[in-house]
């Protein structure tokens, strides 16, 4: 009788390849999906961020008497608000190529400007942007004189506007 040789034939070795690759196929797909779901989550941590920091600042010039400097919040950069910025804030500065995956703040705007990393479910702006862009700016009064903001005895309601994006 003829004894097999120890080991793999050439058609196994191929399938275990095969598989190997197709598994390492979908599991780096996964990956760079999970990669841009952390990033979305950690853009949308920093707006909330942001916007809260705005409330408190409000509510401490309500609380001082001081409402009517409301309005001076308008075109700052909310960044110098925040106690510590994001390790992915690069500064400010007029509008020009900055590394993907950063903030931002354009002087020329006077906006604060998110450049994705991952951008395969992020859906660009009118203006072909791949961008998320905000804000300080002020509120329009509602239409019987009312606004909804905290500084309305003031005349100067302000709020974080951020552009409209779509992301997955």
């Amino acid at each position: 009788m003829l004894r097999r040789r120890g080991g793999f034939s050439l058609l196994e070795l191929l399938i275990v390849v095969s598989l190997i690759g197709v598994l390492a196929t979908v599991l780096l797909d996964r990956l760079r999906y999970y990669e841009e779901v952390a990033e979305k989550a950690n853009v949308e941590y920093t707006i909330s961020s942001i916007k809260s920091v705005l409330r408190y600042k409000l509510a401490a010039l309500m609380l001082e008497g001081r409402m009517q400097e409301c309005g001076g919040l308008v075109g700052q950069n909310p960044m110098d608000w925040l106690e510590a910025k994001p390790e992915n804030y690069t500064g400010a500065g007029p509008a020009k190529n900055f590394p993907q995956g950063n903030w931002y703040f354009d002087n020329d705007a006077r906006a604060l400007v998110y450049v994705p990393l991952n951008t395969q479910h992020f859906q660009a702006d009118a203006q072909g942007a791949r961008q998320i862009r905000l804000r300080v700016a002020k509120v329009m009064q509602k239409a019987d004189g009312a606004s909804t903001r905290a500084c309305q005895e003031a005349g100067d309601s302000v709020e974080i506007q951020v552009q409209r994006y779509r992301w997955f």
